[in-house]
């Protein structure tokens, strides 16, 4: 466990870029800590091992339900907590821990995930903006991967070709609205422009342009 790791490998122990700690479950005196740990919480090793660990939560009783879910199933992976730092800044840490009944005493790593939770939360927000952009655009919008299929495409684009938009999805743009040419004749894939565009990268731009509506009228 992890007095025998930091025993066997002490280098690792304070060398490792993981957050490493153990501590009682009951009254959460913090029995050992490596330095990357010190760096995560913001205090020292001495101020560490003098702090009860519930204090370093952000909300106590977050503690106390991962303390009852360790000791119903033994271990914990990849769990997400949110802990206070001595600035008081909060950060959401991945930790990963077991509970040595025996001792009496729990045991794991922390790793803070606070940037990449950031970058998903921005993420998220920018993709709920684009998609309110879209969805109340009266032009007709979509977007298609490597291989021709429909990523996205809003509710203008869907009523002018005729289809629901939960239906296209997935689905190759050409073979659905653009697979024939004016005179009727079938219109290969690999001799559109607009496939040729996205799928070789080769540039394409045109004023005019056909496709077709699902009850197979030319638009």
């Amino acid at each position: 466990y992890l007095h025998e790791s930091k025993a066997r490998d002490p280098a690792l122990f304070q060398t490792t870029q993981i957050g490493i700690f153990c501590s009682l479950v009951e009254d959460a005196t913090m029995l050992a800590v490596n330095p990357k740990c010190c760096e995560i919480f913001g205090y020292t090793e001495q101020e560490l091992l003098s702090k009860p660990a519930f204090l370093l939560w952000a909300q106590r009783e977050d503690r106390d339900q991962v303390v009852l879910e360790l000791k119903e199933k033994g271990r914990l992976n990849d769990h997400e907590v949110e802990i206070r730092t001595k600035n008081g800044d909060v950060r959401t840490l991945l930790l990963s821990a077991q509970y040595l009944q025996d001792k009496s005493y729990m045991e794991g790593s922390v790793m803070d995930i606070t940037s990449r939770k950031q970058a998903e939360d921005w993420v998220s927000r920018l993709n709920h903006q684009l998609e309110g952009i879209l969805n109340s655009a009266g032009e007709g919008i979509y977007g298609v991967d490597i291989e021709g299929r429909i990523t996205f495409i809003n509710p203008a684009m869907a009523r002018i070709i005729g289809w629901d938009t939960a239906d296209l999805l997935g689905h190759r743009m050409h073979s659905i609205c653009h697979h024939t040419r004016t005179n009727g004749q079938p219109y290969p894939e690999n001799e559109c422009p607009a496939f040729l565009a996205f799928h070789d990268g080769i540039a394409c731009s045109s004023s005019i342009d056909f496709y077709w509506h699902k009850d197979g009228r030319m638009i």
